[in-house]
């Protein structure tokens, strides 16, 4: 058994760092919903950039999926590409809809429901 194996497919050909990276959004995230769709979760997800301490990872969630609570050790931003979701933190619920951008504090305990379809981009800047 090669050591790749346990590697996802996609970071075996994916670059996640660089001088320039480029994205084609649309595609991205069509190919992310497919794979979600059988997975029973509804949700999936792919790491775009990993440079330093910033990571950008695309989630796409189905109607209803929800991401338990959670928090990350840096500051977050929530970009929403496509649909509507819910966030639910100790301060209150917000809905985000396509266009809208959440930034969140490092260490705030979250959770995530879709509320339609839904396409994110999370970008973290992790804690030195």
């Amino acid at each position: 058994m090669e050591a790749d194996e346990h590697v996802p497919a996609y970071l075996r050909t994916h670059q996640l760092q660089g001088a320039l990276l480029r994205f084609d959004m649309a595609s991205e995230i069509d190919a992310l919903r497919e794979q979600g769709s059988p997975s029973g979760t509804g949700r999936a997800a792919k790491t775009l950039v990993k440079e330093g301490p910033i990571r950008v990872t695309l989630v796409v969630l189905r109607q209803g999926a929800a991401l338990d609570e959670h928090h990350a050790a840096g500051p977050v931003t929530i970009q929403v590409l496509r649909g509507i979701f819910r966030l639910s933190t100790s301060a209150g619920d917000t809905e985000a809809r396509a266009g809208e951008l959440i930034a969140l504090d490092a260490g705030v305990p979250h959770t995530a429901r879709a509320v339609d379809d839904c396409a994110l981009l999370v970008t973290v800047a992790m804690a030195g």
